[in-house]
């Protein structure tokens, strides 16, 4: 019983002689630096590096990650339209939803169209409202990441590429919740094409 309650008296004593720490004051991490955008060439995520042409002012945001980045252009007085696409082929396919379905669709610009195997031509007037299409989004200077973690597999996941006649190509992925409009409406024209 008197070892019991030595042990105690110890225990006591030492938990008093520790006392409570002071508190100190901790300096904030250091901010991050801002490193200037160069305007000439941009090279941003997985984008090829491009010259604007003469007149057009550049204005980058930077996005967090999973939305959709622009490269936005303001025209300038005598600065010159943009050429209008002409593309060579478009292969567009789309996977998911509840069913896991699948929608493989190729359009080659002299009309031919393939949906899912199934070879068919459309009319001149489709293939000029794609290129219209592609022209408007300004297809090949759209950079950002269009996809998002953590989403539901009954979502849809959209794989587009599209090589112009004169070589230059982009692939896309996107998703559902993370897709831009101007790639919804591309989307929506594809899918909507009917053998002629």
């Amino acid at each position: 019983m008197r070892k019991l309650a030595l042990l105690w008296i110890v225990l006591l004593l030492v938990s008093a002689c520790t006392g409570t720490p002071t508190p100190t004051a901790t300096q904030p991490p250091p901010l991050p630096t801002v490193v200037a955008l160069d305007t000439a060439a941009p090279n941003i995520g997985s984008a090829r590096p491009f010259a604007l042409p003469t007149g057009i002012d550049l204005t980058q945001s930077l996005d967090l990650p999973g939305t959709a980045s622009f490269v936005s252009v303001a025209e300038t007085d005598g600065a010159p339209t943009p050429a209008p696409a002409d593309f060579d082929v478009i292969y567009y396919d789309q996977q998911g939803g509840i069913s896991n379905s699948t929608l493989s669709i190729t359009l080659y610009n002299d009309g031919r169209f393939v949906r899912d195997g199934v070879e068919a031509r459309v009319s001149a007037d489709a293939i000029t409202q794609i290129n219209q299409l592609l022209t408007d989004m300004r297809y090949l200077e759209i950079l950002g990441e269009f996809q998002v973690t953590g989403i539901s597999v009954e979502l849809f996941r959209y794989n587009i590429t599209v090589t112009m006649r004169n070589g230059n190509s982009r692939t896309f992925t996107t998703e559902d919740g993370a897709t831009p409009p101007p790639f919804l409406t591309l989307y929506d024209a594809l899918r909507s094409l009917r053998a002629s």
